[in-house]
């Protein structure tokens, strides 16, 4: 008869809230609308007795029953805001739902499960592009719960969060931190992969290469197509740099290590950097379109200089009044042999496919044409 009982109790907490069975009304009744189902009901009555201090001096059990209701109403507040967020793709309620996470974390900081609900008000906050929210909700994480398990994916979340806003100095420091504490998590790789390439952006060359390098020592056994990718996009940097020994050094290891793994467009084009670069390193000067000269202009009679009468336009001699002298040079024999075998089997792999090299094709063709001219 809880149509009956109800009344009854409100009546007690509301003329007799000093007697001893006000505890128990108290009690009775939120345990009653709460097998009712009517939590809106339970939810007001907890609300109205937990700000009730007075009331609540001596009674340790009402109290964390209350703050017990309290929180777990809070909770399927944010978790229905989170559930209406996915299905809605809307920004706003997802920050809704970051905030009413972040406000159960403030509703009892001390609470051993804070670390989830933290994490949950960064995602959302993250997923309505609220990055500022997201970094603060990160820094309270990390202060008061750095080892919670929860705190690998955090890392990784707040570094795509940094590159989300262009920070990528701190976006490659977070993805960085992530995918090297915690290189057994699935997206590990992909998160060292990002950090290469923010590194590359912002123009971090040695941080890029030794991004790169944990990359294919950590994950070349699980991941070997993607290892071989980030080995050879290393080659834009080594090219930038322009430093060719480094380049040609790099392509013999990739070809050593991923040569068949990488594709064969990668080994024809390898083949033929290799030769490109030992074959312009063979020539002791600066090649002139490729050609290993010495290319200087002197005039072509030496007299002394005329001064022409005034308004006279007419040359003084016939002929071009300069020339062009060429030195050919000679080529470093070691190099241009190196150079050639190089180039031989960029021919060899490209020829052996039939020029279905897969992959960049037409990069393949053009560097096949490279080698053979």
């Amino acid at each position: 008869h809880f149509d009956k009982a109800i009344p009854i109790f409100h009546d007690i907490l509301d003329k007799h809230r000093s007697h001893e069975t006000a505890e128990f009304s108290a009690n009775l009744l939120l345990d009653t609308y709460n097998r009712m189902q009517k939590y809106d009901e339970m939810l007001a009555l907890a609300d109205k007795l937990g700000g009730d201090k007075k009331f609540l001096e001596g009674k340790e059990d009402l109290g964390e029953t209350l703050s017990r209701i309290k929180a777990q109403s809070m909770r399927k507040k944010a978790e229905r805001l989170e559930k209406e967020a996915k299905e809605s793709k809307d920004f706003a309620k997802y920050v809704a739902c970051g905030q009413a996470y972040f406000d159960i974390y403030n509703s009892n900081p001390e609470n051993k499960e804070n670390d989830e609900v933290l994490y949950n008000a960064l995602v959302c906050y993250h997923e309505g592009k609220s990055i500022g929210a997201a970094i603060l909700t990160f820094n309270v994480m990390t202060k008061f719960y750095p080892n919670s398990k929860l705190m690998p994916r955090a890392t990784g979340r707040i570094g795509k969060a940094y590159g989300d806003v262009a920070f990528y100095d701190k976006a490659a420091d977070k993805l960085e931190e992530y995918a090297k504490k915690y290189a057994g998590e699935a997206d590990a790789y992909s998160a060292m992969s990002d950090a290469v390439f923010y590194r590359k952006g912002i123009g971090e060359d040695g941080k890029a290469i030794e991004n790169t390098k944990f990359f294919i020592d950590t994950f070349g056994r699980k991941k070997p197509a993607e290892a071989a990718n980030a080995m050879f996009s290393l080659t834009s940097i080594y090219e930038k740099q322009g430093d060719k020994d480094a380049i040609v050094k790099h392509l013999r290891e990739y070809l050593a290590k991923f040569g068949d793994k990488g594709g064969v467009d990668r080994k024809i084009i390898a083949y033929a950097k290799i030769g490109l670069n030992l074959w312009e390193q063979s020539c002791p000067v600066k090649q002139t379109d490729g050609s290993c000269v010495v290319i200087v202009r002197e005039r072509a009679i030496k007299t002394n200089k005329q001064k022409r009468l005034k308004g006279n336009e007419q040359p003084l001699q016939c002929g071009p009044e300069s020339k062009i002298k060429l030195t050919v040079k000679k080529r470093d024999d070691r190099k241009v042999r190196e150079a050639m075998a190089a180039f031989k089997s960029a021919e060899k792999e490209f020829e052996k496919s039939n020029g279905k090299t897969g992959g960049d094709e037409g990069g393949a063709r053009y560097f096949y044409a490279q080698a053979k001219f």
